[in-house]
This record gives structure tokens, C-alpha cells and sequence, in this order.
């Protein structure tokens, strides 16, 4: 620090210049004691504002893994509930067999809807058709078909139809859920109603089965 009257150079904590004897006048710095500290009254009006949407945006950063999670647990429990619905929803099994034997040829298709793993109904169409040489004998033929399928007839829920031409024999069986439980406990002496149990003992009597 030098004396603004002389220009010597002056000790510190000297109130007069020892040169000239010209008190020491000390300016103030005119500006904010901690410059580092902003003059709040300076700051801009929307500062505050723009503090709040900073804040914002990083707690949405923040929140980003949070919100892929919750995303991928709702798809995988969707995922779930598409399976099970899919598991226990209604099946279709369609078993058929053919063969020739005692003068004839028999094609019979079954049928079976199945809901939530249980039988819901069951529909039969067997046709048995005559050799030429035993078509004269369709009246016999008929009446033992129609025998065989007598039982069922006096089941609830169950509508049995057997018809015949000249040469061949038709037969219908339609059911509800209640004569199809019936008809299947008969048919093949179970009681596990699953479709893999039915195409297990439909199999065994020689049958081929397609699912749906």
C-alpha cells in the first residue's frame, strides 16, 4: 500500500504516512464480503423454478430402474396367467379308428371337449359298412350294433341313434356334460376325467388321437 499524497510506501496498520504525515484513509470494498455467496436479491426470478425442474429431472432418472421393474413384473404375471388359462381353458381331443372285420368296414370318430380338465361333452359317429357279400344279413348286423350300444340309451344325457340302408350302419351319440362323464366311466371303466388319461385308455382300444 502506498500514500496517496507522496506515493511512499506505507507499513502495514500505519494510520499516517511516516514520509509525509498524510493520514491513511482505507477504502471498503464495495462489493458483498463473500463474493462467493450470490446476492439472493440478484438472482434471477425463475431461479427457484429452475431448481425445482432440475430436481425433477434427476429423481425421474432415479425412478427409471424402479419403472423397468414394475414393467417387467406386470408382463411376466400376464405371461403366467396366459399359461394357466391355457392349461385348464377348453381342449378338443378327436380319436379315430377303422378296421375290417366279420364282413365289415368300421370307421368310428370320437369327439371330446374338455373344460378346465374335466369332460364337457362327448360326440360319436361310427359307420359299419357291408361287404357285398353280407349285405343280405343287414338286418342281423343292425340288430346286434344296436345292442351294443343299448346301454347308453338309457343314460341321462346321453342321445343315441342307430339307422341303417341297404348296406351299412350309422350310428350317433351325442351327450351333455353329465351323460358324458357317464358315457366315459363306462366306455373305459375310469374315473380320472384328464384329457391325457382319455387318450391313454382311448389308445389301449385302438384308437388314434389328435389334441386341439
Amino acid at each position: 500500500m502506498f500514500c496517496s499524497n507522496c506515493g511512499n510506501q506505507l507499513p502495514d496498520g500505519a494510520s499516517n504516512c511516516p514520509n509525509c504525515g498524510q493520514p491513511i484513509t482505507v477504502q471498503t470494498n464495495s462489493f458483498n464480503n463473500n463474493p462467493a455467496q450470490p446476492n439472493q436479491n440478484n438472482l434471477p426470478n425463475n431461479f427457484g423454478q429452475q431448481q425445482m425442474n432440475y430436481n425433477n429431472g434427476s429423481s425421474k432418472k432415479n425412478n427409471l430402474p424402479i419403472i423397468i421393474g414394475g414393467i417387467i413384473i406386470i408382463v411376466a404375471v400376464i405371461v403366467i396367467i396366459f399359461f394357466i388359462i391355457s392349461s385348464f381353458g377348453t381342449k378338443t381331443i378327436t380319436c379315430t379308428q377303422s378296421n375290417n372285420q366279420y364282413g365289415m368296414d368300421t370307421q368310428v370318430e370320437f369327439t371330446t371337449k374338455f373344460k378346465n380338465n374335466k369332460i364337457d361333452n362327448i360326440s360319436l359317429v361310427a359307420n359299419y359298412k357291408l361287404n357285398n357279400s353280407y349285405a343280405r344279413y343287414i338286418d342281423t348286423y343292425y340288430d346286434t350294433v344296436k345292442s351294443q350300444f343299448a346301454e347308453y340309451e338309457n343314460m341321462d344325457g346321453v342321445n343315441v341313434n342307430v339307422s341303417k340302408n341297404t348296406d351299412s350302419i350309422q350310428v350317433t351319440i351325442n351327450t351333455t356334460r353329465s351323460g358324458a362323464e357317464q358315457f366315459f366311466k363306462t366306455e373305459f371303466y375310469g374315473t380320472d376325467e384328464s384329457p391325457d388319461t382319455f387318450i391313454k385308455e382311448a389308445e389301449k382300444q385302438g384308437f388314434t388321437c389328435s389334441q386341439k
